[in-house]
Formats: C-alpha cells, sequence, structure tokens
C-alpha cells in the first residue's frame, strides 16, 4: 500500500497520512476520489476539527485515535 506520511497539503496542513501521496494530491488529473487521508491523533477531543481542514480535496476524512476510552467524534 502506498501513502506518504506528513505530506503538505493547502495552506502547509499537514495529515498525517496521505494515500496514495502528495505528488497525486497536488496533481489536478489524478482522481480526487482515489485520494485517501487518516489523521492519528492520542485523543479525539477538538482535533477532529483539524483534521476536517487538513485536505481538502478528500471530503471524507478517517480519523484515528489512541486513547483507551471510547468517544463520540462528530464527522462535521
Amino acid at each position: 500500500m502506498c501513502y506518504q506520511r506528513g505530506a503538505t497539503t493547502e495552506n502547509r496542513a499537514r495529515p498525517d497520512f496521505l494515500f496514495p501521496s502528495g505528488g497525486e494530491y497536488h496533481d489536478p488529473f489524478f482522481d480526487s476520489n482515489l485520494l485517501t487521508m487518516l489523521g492519528a491523533k492520542s485523543t479525539c477531543k477538538d482535533r477532529w476539527r483539524q483534521v476536517l481542514s487538513e485536505a481538502e480535496r478528500i471530503p471524507d476524512k478517517h480519523l484515528l485515535t489512541l486513547g483507551n476510552s471510547h468517544q463520540y467524534c462528530p464527522n462535521r
């Protein structure tokens, strides 16, 4: 599986992982339906807002949290 960790997107944002890479993300001819981003945070809290702004070309964001408790994370 191809991915890039910490690639820069709009406004110098750095999603934790971009699939397949920042090169394809910045290529206007690359189909945005083939792009995925994953935010990996220690807790959900208010970090989900950060994830929403990290990759404008990708409408559906994915957030992985590492905390032990179950929390509700709003999706928008």
